[in-house]
Formats: C-alpha cells, sequence, structure tokens
C-alpha cells in the first residue's frame, strides 16, 4: 500500500519543506474477522478429554486459545495447532481432562484485537461400579440348606476352613454374585431348597461351577469336604 500526503503552503516558495506530526493511518469500514467455535464431545463429563476447534476464513497469527473452568482458574496451555479446511483456516487446541463440574469459558484471541469465546459445561463423571472386585481371585463357597443349624457350619469348618478357608454361608445368591473369574459353589444337600439350585445358577448366575455334596450327618459332611 502506497499512501500519499499532499498539502498547500501559504507561503510558497520554489523549494518548501513539509512534515507531519503523529500521522495515523486508520482503516475505516472493514469488518471483523468472524470467528467460529466448536468443541467435542458435545456434553463432556469430569475426566474427558475435550478438543476444541476454532475456524475462520481469515488467516491469522498469534491465536491463543484459553480454557477457563468454573472456579476461575485456566486449564494448563498447549499447543493450538493450525490447519487448512478448504477456504476455512483452522485451529485445534486439546484440553488437559477435566475436573470441575460447571461452565468452561473458551477463550479465542489472534493479533489485531480478534476476539471470541464460547462456553461448555461439564457434568459429573459416572460412579465406578460397585461390588468389583480389588483384584481378581478364586473364590469357593459351601451353600448349607436352609435347615442347616450351627452344627453343619461347624462341620464345614472342621472340613475345609484350615487348609482352603473356603466361605460358608446359606445364601444363594451370595454365593454366585461377584465379577470373578473364578466361582464355585459347592452346595450341601441341594434337594432341600424349594427349587432347583443347578437352575438357578446357570439363569442368574452364568459361570459358577457347580458341585453338589450329599450328607446324613454334619459328621460325614466334614469327611466329604476333607475328599475334595
Amino acid at each position: 500500500m502506497t499512501v500519499f500526503l499532499r498539502s498547500k503552503t501559504l507561503w510558497p516558495f520554489k523549494h518548501n519543506d513539509a512534515y507531519w506530526d503523529d500521522v495515523e493511518l486508520v482503516a475505516k469500514g472493514g469488518e471483523e474477522p468472524e470467528v467460529h467455535l466448536s468443541h467435542e464431545p458435545a456434553n463432556p463429563k469430569v475426566g474427558d478429554v475435550v478438543t476444541i476447534e476454532a475456524r475462520s476464513l481469515t488467516a491469522l497469527s498469534d491465536v491463543l486459545i484459553v480454557v477457563r473452568q468454573p472456579t476461575g482458574a485456566e486449564l494448563p496451555r498447549t499447543e493450538v495447532v493450525a490447519g487448512r479446511d478448504g477456504d476455512w483456516y483452522a485451529w485445534t487446541y486439546t484440553t488437559s481432562p477435566l475436573s470441575e463440574v460447571g461452565t468452561h469459558e473458551i477463550m479465542f484471541s489472534a493479533a489485531g484485537d480478534v476476539e471470541a469465546t464460547a462456553t461448555f459445561d461439564c457434568a459429573p463423571g459416572a460412579p465406578p461400579p460397585r461390588g468389583l472386585p480389588r483384584a481378581q481371585y478364586e473364590r469357593t463357597y459351601v451353600l448349607l440348606p436352609p435347615d442347616a443349624d450351627a452344627a453343619w457350619a461347624l462341620a464345614v469348618v472342621d472340613g475345609v476352613w484350615d487348609r482352603h478357608r473356603y466361605t460358608i454361608g446359606s445364601s444363594a445368591d451370595d454365593a454366585g454374585i461377584g465379577d470373578l473369574d473364578a466361582r464355585r459353589v459347592i452346595a450341601v444337600n441341594p434337594g432341600k431348597w424349594p427349587s432347583d439350585l443347578r437352575a438357578f445358577f446357570k439363569e442368574y448366575y452364568p459361570g459358577v461351577e457347580y458341585v453338589a455334596i450329599e450328607a446324613e450327618t454334619p459328621d460325614e459332611l466334614t469327611q466329604k469336604l476333607k475328599q475334595l
């Protein structure tokens, strides 16, 4: 661009020098570049990483993208990656994992006082599933029938406790539940249950290894458990 400055002197001579102080060239009537902001995922949760994209039909320099959390603190700044998509100029910014619930503000700036803002809401993360084992282990549950008294429970202790530390109880659900790779149920006198125990575990707790033991007395149960 070439700018010509012209003047007219009050007392012209053959040679005249002209000076201007604090000259400023101001562009008028131009439109400010338009910037479109978007983010993915559309509905982030705590722990998610959000990718923010800024797009403009104007080439911009010194691009900066900042995300302010609900508490006012900024997320750690990372590199803004520039690219092209046809006629569009694009700048991408990826956040660190979100840690606050609420409205986050996206602030875009570039040279020439170009600015744009947008917001997105962060929802709480999904709670961890309950009941998962801390670590995988093999569990054997000695399931006593509904009418078994303490003598039968003591018979199980005498038969397997010192060697195996098997779990002892009288709940079929307790025996089958658990996200374990190895679950074994030793059902004592299963015929005393009101329904078919083998079918029960197959339907409601698939994957359980089912073993049935018949014993007339607690002493007989102790001996049979020792033989397992």
